[in-house]
């Protein structure tokens, strides 16, 4: 019995199902004018996944490959100054846009010390209420600066229709 679960815990179950050849034939799908950083992406992605499961193995329960890998895509196209737009992960990885998006927020929540460059961050707008509720736009900033140009204009969108927000 023991030596059972001695052999359990080495294995990395979820990499039977997210397979590094799988991550690699993907990442180059996602990068496939660029082949090098296609490789370097799909190694990093595979070692975190590997390490993920290691270090938090009920991460991976219910969530798909498509979700995993998708943002984490995402987040490793900025790491190596190759990013792609959520519609242009989402387009290959044929999924929508919320699996991406929740797929680089749950690997940043679970996961922060692997993606230190990046933060989310919340703008609060709580003058502009609806019903009571204020408005909260969040929005993912790689080294500092906003990645998403869509929060951008969120943002825009909202103090120009409301006007400064104080």
């Amino acid at each position: 019995m023991t030596q059972l679960l001695q052999k359990s815990e080495s294995k990395c179950y979820v990499c039977l199902r997210i397979t590094p050849e799988y991550v690699l034939k993907t990442a180059h799908k996602v990068w496939e004018e660029d082949p090098e950083t296609a490789r370097k992406i799909g190694l990093k992605a595979s070692e975190i996944v590997e390490q993920g499961y290691r270090r938090n193995p009920i991460f991976f329960c219910g969530s798909s490959a498509k979700r995993v890998l998708g943002g984490l895509f995402y987040l490793l196209g900025f790491q190596y100054e190759a990013p792609k737009t959520i519609a242009e992960v989402n387009s290959v990885m044929a999924c929508s846009y919320v699996t991406i998006k929740s797929g680089y927020r749950e690997w940043l929540k679970k996961f922060p010390d692997f993606f230190l460059e990046f933060k989310l961050e919340s703008y609060h707008y709580d003058r502009y209420s609806v019903d009571g509720d204020s408005l909260d736009v969040d929005y993912l900033t790689f080294q500092g600066k906003r990645v998403t140009v869509l929060t951008a204009r969120i943002h825009d969108f909202v103090e120009k229709v409301f006007g400064e927000n104080e």
